[in-house]
């Protein structure tokens, strides 16, 4: 939902438990999409549910 910039679907997975640490075969994580798209609306929300600022990607 992030990396297609869909807020209002990732505001429901975040609410409904969604894994926010998952990551892609290159090691890109849903708070990396979102700063790369400069979405500082679901940085922060992916903040709130504990979204890891260490995960490094490929």
């Amino acid at each position: 939902a992030i990396q297609q910039q869909e807020e209002e679907c990732a505001t429901i997975l975040l609410e409904n438990g969604a894994d926010v640490n998952v990551q892609d075969p290159n090691g890109g994580t849903p708070l990396h999409y979102a700063i790369c798209t400069n979405n500082t609306s679901v940085v922060a929300k992916l903040l709130l549910h504990n979204a890891n600022i260490e995960a490094q990607n490929k």
